[in-house]
């Protein structure tokens, strides 16, 4: 381990977060959740963003002793969600940083896992997929969890059909007491987490006779919803007016942070442009009144814009998501790689364009 760890510190971290994961709407179903995975191969369970799934079933399997035959692989749609739910965890768990204590991650380009110590491994599903061109029976794992499901991607499609395949592999295996494998090859669970997809389709691609589908309550705020009373013939430029009206609200203090949906790289690097520029124009204007005695600039609190995109190089990603500075608003401008994959800390409002790309 580097020397650069505190254990003891990362231990007093873990045991303030743990008040954090029991306050989360998955906590009170650790007990049917674990006992669903040992009592059946497969199992799908629903709930909406937000509710822990990603970050708590794993240890929750972990404590439930699944890691004693095998690994525990998380696959997500994208690596920054891979690497940042692993970075998560591993707080949490406070037993070693990521790739040197129980958690690790695998992305296209780097690999931050040890084959002997990780046991809870976030990794691409593109990843997973090279993996099991190598290994077809994925003998390194015991239980596969398949997060994000929703999103359909082509590589989760080939992914759930090659984890099915190795899945009934090693269970036909474990059932013929002739066989070798069975001594030592236990079968493979297959998990797959999903925040709004009807789970029928699921449960007849596994097979019903030994699927467990579990319904979860996520929803931990109220939310008001408002809508524009005109259609917009510019919703980029009118998310970025909205977003500086609403920076301006005197009952909106900067902590609360602003996350804002469109469509794809161009409209967010042209919103986040407006909002600068509407931003330098603001404080340009407070410039310019009578200052009364007082630095007229500390009327408007600070405003840090960010992008979040697919294609944005990781560093800049994590960047935007880990953003903190006292006075100072956080506004992330991004695709719906924001809406399920990652959750963001500070985030009070949301302004939605109400359009998404579609294949």
């Amino acid at each position: 381990m580097n020397d650069s760890f505190d254990l003891k510190h990362a231990q007093e971290k873990a045991t303030t977060l743990q008040q954090d994961r029991k306050n989360l709407p998955i906590w009170p179903y650790r007990k049917q959740l674990v006992d669903a995975v040992k009592g059946c191969d497969n199992c799908v369970i629903i709930s909406s963003t937000g509710t822990g799934k990603s970050t708590q079933l794993p240890q929750f399997l972990l404590e439930g002793g699944f890691t004693s035959s095998g690994a525990i692989a998380i696959s997500q749609p994208r690596r920054i969600a891979a690497i940042t739910v692993a970075q998560r965890v591993a707080e949490e768990l406070g037993r070693g940083p990521v790739g040197l204590g129980p958690v690790g991650y695998c992305v296209r380009f780097e690999d931050c896992s040890d084959p002997q110590r990780t046991v809870l491994r976030y990794m691409t599903d593109g990843m997973l997929l090279r993996e099991a061109i190598l290994d077809p029976l994925l003998k390194r794992y015991s239980v596969i969890i398949v997060d994000e499901a929703h999103e359909r991607s082509l590589n989760t499609e080939v992914l759930l059909g090659v984890v099915l395949n190795a899945s009934r592999n090693r269970r036909a295996s474990f059932n013929d007491k002739s066989g070798t494998r069975s001594s030592f090859l236990k079968p493979l669970k297959i998990i797959i987490l999903s925040a709004t997809i009807d789970p029928n389709a699921f449960v007849q691609f596994l097979g019903p006779k030994n699927t467990r589908v579990i319904y979860m309550e996520g929803r931990q705020f109220p939310i008001k919803i408002l809508n524009a009373l005109q259609p917009s013939s510019d919703y980029v430029a009118d998310a970025a007016t909205t977003c500086i009206q609403m920076h301006k609200l005197p009952n909106c203090p900067p902590d609360r942070g602003i996350l804002i949906f469109l469509t794809g790289e161009e409209e967010i690097t042209r919103c986040v442009a407006l909002i600068r520029r509407l931003y330098s124009a603001l404080l340009s204007e407070r410039t310019k009144r009578p200052k009364n005695g007082d630095d007229c600039k500390q009327d408007i609190a600070g405003l840090a814009v960010f992008s979040l995109f697919a294609a944005l190089p990781q560093a800049e990603q994590l960047k935007a998501l880990s953003y903190q500075k006292p006075g100072s608003r956080k506004v992330i401008v991004s695709t719906n790689i924001a809406e399920t994959s990652v959750t963001i800390p500070g985030i009070r409002y949301v302004i939605d364009c109400g359009y998404g790309k579609c294949p």
